[in-house]
């Protein structure tokens, strides 16, 4: 008779559970969460907290009746155990089925949710979760494809940029290297508010200037002028590269290179020597009998970088003069040289005395004319 009342008492409570969770069903289907909740915890959990206590008392209360009657018969026993697990296990389903009822519809989407918020994260902005759902989850799966959507079109975009702004550092860099020595530049880069100013305790300078190019320009075409220059001045360039001589600047028909800088260097006197021997035959294949004055000297000196909007490397000092001097007091189609140079050179190459003459601007001199070398490769 006991045991009818109990099974009674949870049949009652199933039903209870069973209304209580159309209850919560219907508020969910109104989008009503909130009522849906109280429901859950107000409502539902006393009753299934009621009923699983009542059945751990009957499992109890059973046990002890099990183990004072085990002893006189095993299948007594292994039916009371049948019942009360069979008792058991309706109460907890009946518990589990509202809470799946109430949950599943909400995890699933979340935990969905959760893995492509992860995905995105990682950089994969192709992810798109797909979530029925039409409530707040789905709208929140619709939002968050929209932004997967976005970012990966941004990310695009920042690529593209990316790619055009490495374009544009390796052409700035490029013009950099043609502005400034590279190691001047290297330097430059590393850290661009630095003003680079350098000792040079023996540099050779190399002045060299087309002789009449004034008259000679005045009856040229601007485009033929350009042309001319750019044709010679190129030829010099690739000298000095071959060389190893470091090119300063040109000034209208003027061409300046130097040895020694920015970095030391052996024999610069021969470089220069050398360098000067080859322009004067280089311009031998220009039309129109170009002729150059060169001039010739070395020692201490200063150079630096000028300018921040269109910088460049120059040298300056007394030796810097001293070779200027030199080309513009020079001859045509020669090389005039200072006794610094010569002492260099004698044995290397060939010389004539040039004689004392009072330089403007320097004084008197010693100078020579160079005029080739005394052995082949010499420089």
């Amino acid at each position: 008779m006991a045991d009818e009342q109990f099974m009674a008492s949870l049949r009652s409570g199933a039903k209870e559970l069973e209304a209580i969770a159309a209850k919560a069903t219907s508020a969910r289907r109104i989008k009503d969460y909130e009522t849906a909740g109280i429901i859950a915890w107000q409502e539902f959990a006393p009753i299934a907290s009621r009923l699983q206590g009542n059945v751990y008392s009957k499992v109890q209360e059973i046990e002890a009746e099990m183990a004072e009657t085990a002893r006189s018969t095993a299948l007594a026993y292994k039916s009371s155990v049948e019942f009360v697990s069979a008792t058991a296990l309706i109460s907890v389903g009946l518990a589990l089925l509202l809470g799946y009822a109430i949950s599943s519809s909400l995890v699933w989407p979340i935990q969905r949710i959760g893995q492509s918020f992860k995905a995105i994260a990682g950089g994969d902005f192709t992810e798109r979760v797909a979530v029925p759902n039409r409530d707040e989850l789905g709208e929140l799966a619709r939002n968050l494809n929209i932004t997967s959507q976005k970012l990966g079109e941004l990310y695009e975009t920042v690529e593209v940029q990316r790619d055009q702004l490495r374009i544009e550092n390796a052409r700035s860099e490029t013009l950099l290297n043609n502005l400034l020595p590279a190691q001047v530049a290297a330097r430059l880069k590393a850290d661009p508010d630095q003003e680079i100013a350098d000792h040079l305790p023996s540099v050779a300078i190399l002045f060299a200037d087309i002789v009449d190019f004034t008259p000679r320009s005045a009856r040229m075409a601007p485009e033929e002028i350009v042309s001319f220059l750019n044709r010679m001045f190129s030829a010099f360039d690739e000298l000095a590269g071959a060389h190893g001589l470091e090119k300063i600047k040109t000034i209208g028909d003027s061409y300046m290179v130097a040895a020694g800088m920015p970095d030391p260097c052996e024999k610069p006197a021969h470089k220069v020597a050398a360098m000067a021997l080859d322009m004067l035959d280089a311009v031998k294949a220009l039309p129109g009998n170009v002729e150059l004055r060169i001039g010739l000297h070395m020692g201490p000196a200063v150079a630096g970088v000028i300018g921040r909007q269109k910088p460049f490397y120059d040298v300056w000092g007394e030796t810097v003069n001293t070779a200027s001097r030199m080309e513009s007091h020079g001859e045509p189609g020669r090389v005039q040289v200072t006794d610094a140079i010569r002492d260099q050179l004698e044995g290397v190459f060939r010389f004539k005395a040039g004689g004392v003459r009072d330089i403007p601007g320097v004084g008197k001199l010693r100078t020579w004319w160079l005029e080739a070398p005394l052995v082949t490769g010499a420089g």
